[in-house]
């Protein structure tokens, strides 16, 4: 499991703000650049955070807001992969090939 330490909990923080280059996030935190960049690649390597380029200089930017809940309908019955799956067996018939799937289904169009 991955611990966010203080300094990227403060990269965080910045880039939920606004995107940012491993410059402004080094002068806002008080690191050096090649620490805050160091930080930024850890965070870009566990998809939480991403960048682009833009010349030589990447301006990295947050995968996903943090503290956003998706709130599901009371109506929606969670299910198992199990029951999904019990569900969905009939619809494939074992002694199809994979080529056989693609044409049944390409002719019902």
């Amino acid at each position: 499991m991955f611990h966010i330490t203080e300094i990227e909990d403060k990269i965080i923080e910045i880039l939920e703000k606004e995107p940012s280059t491993p410059e402004e996030i080094s002068r806002k935190i008080g690191i050096s650049w090649n620490t805050a960049q160091n930080y930024l690649l850890k965070l870009s390597n566990e998809k939480i955070v991403r960048y682009i380029k833009k010349g030589r200089v990447n301006i990295y930017f947050l995968n996903i807001q943090r503290g956003i809940t998706i709130d599901i309908p009371s109506w929606v019955k969670i299910k198992s992969l199990k029951e999904i799956s019990d569900e969905i067996e009939d619809y494939f018939d074992e002694n199809l090939s994979a080529q056989d799937m693609i044409e049944k289904e390409r002719r019902k169009c």
